[in-house]
């Protein structure tokens, strides 16, 4: 009887340390190339310390063996797409609220959240989008690294994938395999493109009646 629970006990321990695993992976790829300043003309880095390329190995071996990479996959996926939504949120709420301040009109001031854009002047807008690009644009270039880092790595946080792979190396064909397959962080570098440009597009037609009285000069200066 003392033995009884002993087989859920130890899928409940399972379950913990592949969450925290998970977490501890997805973290690291989030985090990516945040330890200083981007410059967004030069290739994203992809160079890291032995000790942390063994680590992220050992993590997604650890994965493997549970079955969970797709977990994993698809959890960083989730994750990088929320925070592109929570920053946009977030820089374009400051944006507005900062804009309510200066202006002089008290209906277009009591516009708020990411509505208000469509109440600022034109170089406020601009002041904003170049804020809103600069921290997205970093989160794109970390994804990017991300994704060449597991390339290089031959990483697939996809269990069928892996498994796949794994057959196809001991049949001698395993890098064909790896490059022929689209990697879960390609997917989540994709649909982070995707939702980065569907949120800008969003700002611009919440200010389609503000830019049809711009000038010539500021619609070329916009574009």
């Amino acid at each position: 009887r003392a033995l009884s629970k002993v087989g859920e006990q130890l899928d409940e321990y399972e379950k913990l340390v592949v969450r925290n695993i998970t977490d501890e992976l997805v973290d690291t790829f989030l985090s990516w190339g945040t330890e200083g300043d981007i410059d967004f003309r030069a290739p994203p880095r992809i160079s890291l310390t032995t000790d942390r390329r063994a680590n992220i190995r050992g993590v997604v071996q650890s994965l493997r063996l549970c079955g969970q990479l797709s977990v994993a996959g698809a959890t960083y996926q989730k994750r990088l797409c929320d925070l592109i939504s929570v920053t946009v949120k977030a820089i374009v709420t400051e944006c507005v609220a900062d804009a309510a301040k200066t202006t002089s009109n008290g209906a277009d001031a009591s516009a708020k959240g990411i509505s208000g854009v469509a109440s600022m002047s034109l170089d406020q807008f601009l002041d904003c989008l170049k804020m809103l690009f600069e921290q997205v644009l970093g989160l794109m270039w970390g994804a990017v690294a991300v994704n060449k880092y597991c390339i290089s790595e031959g990483i697939l946080l996809d269990d069928k994938a892996a498994a796949n792979e794994a057959t196809n190396s001991a049949d001698g064909h395993g890098n064909e395999a790896s490059q022929l397959t689209k990697s879960a962080t390609a997917a989540a570098l994709s649909a982070a493109a995707d939702l980065a440009e569907k949120s800008v597009s969003e700002l611009l037609r919440l200010r389609r009646e503000a830019h049809s009285l711009v000038s010539f000069d500021g619609m070329r200066q916009l574009w």
